[in-house]
C-alpha cells in the first residue's frame, strides 16, 4: 500500500482514486513511494537513501493524456476544466486527466500560479521581461507566451503558461509501442502522477520504455529529504524561473546571454544567446561526447566574425567544460592557423572567458538597478515578483564569479 501524507481530505480521496485508475491500467510503484500533499504543493518521496539510481515507478504511455484530446477552459474562482473532444487519439486516459483536473482545482494550483509566474505577475513592468528576453533570447513556447502578454491576454497566458508548464512531448514511436496512433510526428502531453515530481538538475530524465510502452522514473535519494527528483531538461535559473516559475538556485550551469567582443587576433567574436534553441543535428564524436550539453549546435565563421548560438557556462566538475568548448570552437573557426600555437590559443582561451563573464555580471547588475527603479515607482509591486528577481540575480552573478574564482581571474 502506497502511504499518502495530506492536509487536504479531499485532496487525499482524488490521489487515491488516481493511484487504483493507475494501477488498473498497469502502472507500477516502488512500495516504499510516499505522495505528499502539503499547502498545496504535491511532492514524491522515498523511503531509500542511495548514490544510485533506484526504481520509483512506471506508467503506462496510455494512462497520459495528450492534449489535443480535450478542449481546456478556464473556469470561474480560478480552476480549469477539460472536456475530452470526440475521436480522441487516447481516450483511455480521460480518467485520468479528470482526476488531474480535480487535483489541480482542489490544490488551488491555478490561483497559486496566478500570483508566482513572472509574466503574470509583471504585467505592469514589461520593460523588466523585454530587457531579459533582449539578453536573452527565448524558444518557440516562451515567444508564444511572450506575445500573449505583450498583447495584455492575460486569462489566455493564465491558462497557456500553466499547462505549458507541464506538458511533455511524447514521440510518434513512442506512442506506437503503446498502441497509439497519432498523425504527427510527436505530441504535447501531461504527465499523469509523474506531475508531482519536482525539477532538479542532474538527475534522471523521464525515461521510456520501448519494450513496456511505459514511462520510467529511476530516482536518486542522495540528501536527507528523500525526495524523488527528475531533470526537466538542462536548464538554468532564468529558464526555471520563465517556464516553472521558480529560481533553480541550485543550477550547476548559467547560459550566457548576447554578447560581441573583439578577440586578440582581431576577429570578433559573437555570441547569440539562444539558450538551448538550437538542436544538434550531428552527432558529437566519442571523445566530445562528454560536451553534448556544452558545446554548442550552431558554429560558424562568417568574415572576421566567429559566431556561436550559445555558450554556457559549467561549474563543479564539469568546470573545464567552457575551456574544452571555446578551444574546439576557436579551431574550428581557425582558417588561418592563428591558433596552433598552444599558448596563443590558451591566452585567447582566458579572453574569451573574461569577456563573457563580465558581460554576464554587467548585464545583471544592469537589471538589479531596473529592477529596484521599478519596486520603487510601485508600491503594489508583487512581493513574490520582487523576492524572486533579486535571488534571480544574485545566482547569476554568483554563478560568473564563482567561475571566475575558480579559474583564478580577476573581475
Amino acid at each position: 500500500m502506497i502511504k499518502i501524507k495530506y492536509e487536504n481530505k479531499k485532496t487525499l480521496k482524488a490521489i487515491e482514486i488516481l493511484l487504483k485508475e493507475l494501477l488498473k491500467q498497469g502502472a507500477g510503484f516502488n512500495p516504499d513511494i510516499i505522495l505528499n500533499e502539503f499547502g498545496g504543493n504535491l511532492s514524491i518521496y522515498q523511503n531509500i537513501v542511495s548514490t544510485s539510481r533506484v526504481y520509483s515507478m512506471s506508467v503506462p504511455l496510455a494512462c497520459m493524456p495528450l492534449l489535443c484530446d480535450y478542449d481546456i477552459t478556464l473556469e470561474p474562482n480560478l480552476e480549469i476544466s477539460a472536456k475530452l473532444k470526440e475521436g480522441a487519439i487516447n481516450p483511455s486516459a480521460n480518467p485520468v486527466m479528470q482526476l488531474m483536473v480535480e487535483l489541480y482545482n482542489g490544490t488551488n494550483k491555478l490561483a497559486d500560479w496566478n500570483t508566482t509566474y513572472p509574466l503574470l505577475t509583471l504585467t505592469k513592468h514589461q520593460n523588466l521581461i523585454k530587457y531579459i528576453c533582449a539578453f536573452r533570447p527565448q524558444g518557440q513556447k516562451l515567444a508564444a507566451f511572450l506575445s500573449l502578454y505583450e498583447k495584455g491576454q492575460h486569462e489566455e497566458l493564465l491558462l497557456k503558461s500553466f499547462i505549458g508548464s507541464r506538458e511533455f512531448t511524447y514521440k510518434k514511436d513512442a506512442f506506437a509501442i503503446a498502441g497509439i496512433e497519432t498523425p504527427n510526428d510527436s505530441e504535447k502531453g501531461l504527465l499523469a502522477i509523474i506531475d508531482f515530481l519536482n525539477h532538479k538538475m542532474g538527475e534522471s530524465s523521464y525515461q521510456i520504455n520501448r519494450q513496456t510502452g511505459c514511462m520510467e522514473i529511476y530516482g536518486s535519494n542522495v540528501d536527507e529529504s528523500g525526495e524523488v527528483f527528475v531533470q526537466y531538461g538542462f536548464m538554468d535559473a532564468l529558464q526555471t524561473y520563465l517556464t516553472y516559475g521558480f529560481v533553480d538556485v541550485s543550477a550547476p550551469i548559467l547560459f550566457s546571454g548576447k554578447a560581441q567582443f573583439k578577440l586578440k587576433s582581431g576577429l570578433n567574436f559573437v555570441i547569440l544567446g539562444m539558450s538551448g534553441g538550437l538542436q544538434r543535428t550531428i552527432p558529437l564524436p566519442p571523445k566530445q561526447q562528454h560536451l553534448n550539453n556544452y558545446l554548442p549546435p550552431g558554429i560558424k565563421r562568417q568574415g572576421e566574425h566567429v559566431v556561436v548560438n550559445e555558450l554556457v557556462i559549467p561549474s563543479g566538475e564539469q568546470l573545464s567544460y567552457l575551456t574544452e568548448s571555446l578551444a574546439i570552437i576557436i579551431q574550428q573557426c581557425d582558417v588561418n592557423n592563428i591558433y596552433k600555437n598552444k599558448k596563443v590559443l590558451a591566452a585567447e582561451i582566458q579572453h574569451i572567458e573574461l569577456q563573457v563573464l563580465n558581460a554576464n555580471i554587467q548585464f545583471w547588475q544592469q537589471f538589479s538597478g531596473l529592477t529596484e527603479k521599478a519596486i520603487k515607482s510601485d508600491k503594489q509591486f508583487n512581493k513574490t515578483a520582487k523576492n524572486d528577481l533579486k535571488l534571480l540575480v544574485e545566482t547569476c552573478v554568483r554563478h560568473c564569479r564563482s567561475y571566475a574564482e575558480q579559474k583564478g581571474y580577476k573581475i
